[in-house]
């Protein structure tokens, strides 16, 4: 609003145009939440509009889900309080320079083998500086509550409850684990199979059954199929990937009564460790886009194809970062 904007896309395209972006691409990126304080990506994929080229628009609009979306901040938040209490602030740097990382190789990879072609002369007409209007200041604010409100009671409510049913049915009785129950005596032995049992169902829900069907891919990069139903959920919205994985652990109540914090639990739990929490912060930077940002991709480029590309390919490239993190950090642990 205060015409300021217009200079940083300036200033940014000699250096954007090494990764096969132009100067107008930095609008995308800053809304998308490459500021740090936590943006959307429907309103940065919208952004690209101002790109004349069509492929400069693909581009940017491709790489644009990879910043630093808001609805990402509180899986960053739980597992940085859990393992990298110390360091709170630098981790989160350190989270923002990588979706950066991950957006400027994308680009430039994108550009070389995909979407090839001559870059376009950047030429853009700089806005005189102005105040901003304390009016328009309010209705872009209210607009984007707005839009947040909508969004959590439709989509977030409607997936987080999706994924509740999930998990919860079909229902496995455990009859040998049942039986053992009713023969026990000892507390600490009731509680144990009481948590085996919840276990039990758990894993042999719906959701359960889904996130072990691609655990023997996802070992690799240290996810278990807990955290394989949570990121599935979180294709949805990526609101959804905390709740749905608080109540995955929760509902297994393993050594841990269902009101402890998740944070704690994961901090004391022998199967976590820095290594797998770093890892898992890191595909969550950058796997696919949510459905509200799909659909906007495919409303901005008109096409199922690209809409599709866009999960598929990011999904793999933050796939592929994390397994070579956590294979090699493996080795020196």
């Amino acid at each position: 609003d205060s015409g300021y904007i217009a200079r940083v896309a300036f200033i940014m395209d000699r250096i954007l145009r090494i990764f096969g972006m132009q100067g107008k691409s930095v609008l995308s990126l800053i809304v998308s939440g490459g500021l740090g304080a936590g943006g959307c990506a429907v309103p940065g994929v919208m952004a690209a509009r101002t790109l004349r080229e069509d492929k400069d628009r693909l581009i940017t609009i491709m790489v644009s889900p990879f910043m630093y979306c808001g609805a990402k901040i509180p899986v960053y938040a739980m597992l940085i309080a859990a393992f990298f209490a110390n360091s709170r602030g630098a981790m989160m740097f350190l989270l923002w320079v990588l979706s950066w990382v991950f957006a400027l190789c994308s680009a430039w990879m994108l550009r070389k083998w995909v979407v090839k072609g001559e870059q376009t002369p950047f030429v853009m007409e700089l806005p005189v500086y102005h105040l901003p209007t304390v009016r328009g200041i309010l209705m872009d604010t209210w607009n984007r509550t707005w839009m947040y409100i909508r969004k959590a009671a439709t989509i977030i409510l409607g997936i987080s409850i999706i994924m509740w049913l999930l998990m919860y049915y079909p229902r496995h009785e455990a009859p040998e684990l049942q039986a053992q129950l009713k023969a026990a005596k000892n507390p600490a032995q009731i509680e144990q199979l009481e948590a085996q049992i919840a276990n039990a169902q758990l894993k042999n829900s719906w959701a359960g059954k889904l996130g072990t069907s691609v655990e023997s891919v996802s070992k690799y990069a240290g996810f278990s199929w807990r955290e394989n139903i949570a990121l599935i959920g979180g294709l949805a919205a990526k609101e959804v990937v905390l709740g749905t994985m608080g109540t995955a652990y929760s509902m297994g109540k393993i050594e841990a009564d269902a009101s402890e914090p998740l944070s704690q639990y994961l901090s004391k739990s022998p199967d976590w460790n820095k290594l797998r929490a770093f890892v898992l912060l890191l595909f969550v930077v950058g796997y696919a886009p949510c459905l509200a940002t799909l659909a906007a991709i495919k409303k901005e480029t008109g096409s199922w194809k690209w809409t599709a590309f866009s999960a598929i390919y990011s999904t793999a490239f933050a796939f592929i970062v994390s397994v070579v993190v956590y294979q090699i950090g493996q080795i020196f642990m």
